[in-house]
């Protein structure tokens, strides 16, 4: 039987144990390192626009701007790592956050350029 997947902006899959849903993802992993390497992909770009799939392949939910809430593993008898990932939306504080660093950031680069004797500003 099919997964649940969790598709990344990348585009990389991961399998989602039955009963997902956005705060609470859980992939189980069969080993330490297979889970490092999917807890590496909750990276800030990859987590812009998200995707869930549903059993058939087809998409039953797509997010944009979420972020990381947390994360909590258990080691299994078996060796395997249950993990369950808590995304959210970013809040609208997160989101003016981020506009007001991006646009200090090309202020400052606008100004050395002005400075190095490029462009006038």
């Amino acid at each position: 039987m099919e997964k649940e997947k969790l598709v990344f902006k990348n585009g990389i899959e991961v399998d989602l144990e039955t009963g997902a849903s956005l705060g609470e993802l859980k992939v189980v992993a069969d080993s330490k390192n297979h889970m490092l390497a999917t807890w590496e992909l909750m990276t800030p770009d990859n987590l812009s626009q998200v995707q869930i799939k549903n059993s058939a392949g087809l998409t039953a939910e797509a997010y944009t701007d979420l972020v990381l809430a947390y994360e909590t593993s258990v080691e299994r008898l078996d060796g395997s790592i249950l993990t369950t990932y808590s995304l959210r939306k970013k809040t609208a504080e997160e989101r003016l956050s981020e506009r007001i660093k991006a646009l200090e950031e090309t202020t400052d680069i606008l100004t050395t350029e002005a400075l190095m004797g490029g462009e006038p500003v």
